[in-house]
């Protein structure tokens, strides 16, 4: 069985492979070649659908860049329903030395997808990313990054500080939690463990893990090589951020600015508003995948920082289906919770528990978990107890439960 075939069984359905040459995905560029500038550092890459009330902000934000080099902005329209398009060509009249419009006649993402042409057609050294619904709030913040990229060539990723904003009831809450995030320069590698590990929102926050897309700046090198390397890229998944961010990480070094640039709005249209839970098990299953290709660690060997969230999400999904078969559901979390949270042997085992013991107390003093997350926040507890004071029961005990359980390979 290969890996494909391995995570579509976790995922519960096939997973699509994107195949062809994206510049073959039906496009109608509106630009002036004339006006438009010749070699451009930077290719901003916006993807944008119904976004009406929000489209004019993100294309100002990206306009009003100060930079000693010339940028351009490519916008993949995907035949909204709304007034997008139009919008789109106005700002393309007023700025022709750097605005690109890709459009079709009808929705182009069961074809391909309107973010593989657009990235597809980037001319830049460097491409940064800003959906249509987001929106920059600093001018200097493309000059920064590309200041990072120069100075450090090891480095493949860039990221900056951001604002959540809720469009519901226009409330703000800054994504630096107490300023906790780290800055600076930050090993590829350690910055994979902590995506893949540190799985809760909280956890996210606290260890660089969780990034917000319009932030990012990558370099076009280093991405195409990740491309060549890693299949899961090549994979039609309900996101596609996370498996770039990791598959960079994995080769290269990360950078962190700490400065504010960039605004990520919530609202009740957005991908992760209307996927839910199915969009956090692709994350999962893309943080599966690196565990096992890039970390070189077994799936079944995934410490209790991963396997919880796991479980609480097919719960809830089963929740959804009915209630019957959240019970069958919540019954297997707790065996396969009981086998998995065992790995006391780990080499990285008491990192992990002892993050996922501080989201465990968080968490539980907030009252926000569920029963599920709540029975195998006491799980972990016992664990580390274990661990301390029976380490060779423990690995025994795991050894035997791995040969006779379902997870046997």
């Amino acid at each position: 069985m290969t890996l494909k075939e391995e995570l579509e069984i976790l995922r519960g359905e096939p997973i699509q492979v994107l195949d062809g040459d994206p510049m073959d995905i039906p496009c109608i560029e509106t630009s002036d070649p004339d006006k438009l500038c010749k070699h451009p550092v930077v290719s901003v890459r916006m993807i944008t659908y119904n976004h009406e009330p929000y489209i004019r902000q993100a294309i100002e934000g990206v306009m009003m860049q100060k930079t000693d080099f010339e940028f351009e902005l490519i916008i993949g329209e995907d035949c909204s329903q709304d007034k997008t398009r139009e919008i789109c060509f106005e700002y393309q009249k007023k700025y022709p030395d750097k605005i690109r419009v890709l459009w079709w006649h009808e929705n182009v993402s069961k074809l391909g997808g309107n973010g593989r042409r657009v990235s597809a057609r980037c001319r830049g050294e460097f491409i940064a990313f800003c959906e249509g619904d987001d929106y920059w709030i600093d001018p200097l913040k493309l000059q920064k990054q590309v200041d990072v990229m120069r100075n450090n060539h090891n480095v493949g990723l860039c990221f900056t500080n951001g604002t959540l904003y809720s469009q519901c009831n226009g409330s703000s809450r800054e994504w630096d939690w107490e300023r906790i995030v780290p800055h600076g320069m930050i090993e590829g590698r350690r910055f994979l463990f902590f995506n893949i590990y540190s799985h809760s929102p909280y956890e996210r926050l606290r260890r660089e893990s969780y990034l917000l897309t319009a932030s990012v700046m990558v370099r076009v090198e280093m991405l195409k090589e990740a491309r060549q390397r890693y299949e899961i890229l090549s994979w039609k998944l309900r996101l596609g951020d996370v498996p770039l961010w990791l598959a960079l990480a994995s080769c290269h070094d990360v950078y962190s600015i700490r400065d504010k640039t960039t605004v990520y709005r919530q609202h009740g249209n957005g991908m992760v508003a209307r996927l839910g839970s199915v969009l956090w098990r692709d994350n999962l299953l893309t943080r599966v995948y690196f565990n096992m290709v890039a970390l070189n660690l077994s799936n079944y060997d995934l410490p209790p920082g991963f396997t919880s969230n796991w479980h609480a999400t097919n719960a809830a999904i089963a929740l959804q289906k009915g209630f019957l078969q959240y019970q069958k559901l919540l019954l297997k979390t707790i065996k396969n919770g009981v086998c998995r949270q065992l790995v006391v042997g780990h080499r990285i085992a008491l990192d992990v528990i002892r993050l996922y013991k501080s989201y465990c107390d968080y968490i539980v003093i907030e009252s926000k978990w569920s029963f599920v997350q709540r029975g195998e926040g006491l799980l972990v507890s016992i664990t580390e107890f274990v661990k301390v004071l029976f380490p060779d029961f423990a690995r025994k005990l795991w050894r035997r439960l791995m040969h006779h359980g379902e997870y046997a390979r």
